[in-house]
């Protein structure tokens, strides 16, 4: 039995060329894992998402996709108009958990709640 920790990265811009040139490379580093590209209501921001691997902590699919997770973030980074977050979620030995683990903004925040608190 195995923990298993959920990484997802949310991707944001309103910079059509920057997030055509990151989801680019979000496809090559996760295929699959990548969603569409979907356009906002309002302010013409566009974002996708990588959903989570599915494989349990110390597993070599789990450490090859955090390496490129590290890829991606370190490439998003250079991007001057990107806004990303990578959360990570699951259950621990204290309880479900929910951190952010990377991101290009100021403030990082983590959570500890069940959905009705």
């Amino acid at each position: 039995m195995g923990t298993i920790w959920h990484n997802s990265i949310v991707v944001t811009s309103s910079d059509a060329y920057e997030l055509a040139a990151v989801w680019k490379k979000a496809v090559e580093l996760f295929g699959s894992l990548v969603s569409p590209v979907i356009a906002s209501n309002s302010n013409g921001y566009l974002s996708f998402f990588i959903a989570p691997d599915g494989s349990k902590e110390g597993w070599p699919e789990s450490d090859d996709m955090d390496q490129r997770r590290g890829t991606l973030c370190t490439f998003m980074s250079a991007c001057t108009y990107i806004k990303y977050v990578d959360v990570g979620f699951g259950e621990t030995f204290f309880g479900y958990k929910a951190r952010i683990e990377r991101t290009n903004m100021v403030t990082l925040e983590t959570h500890s709640q069940g959905c009705d608190q």
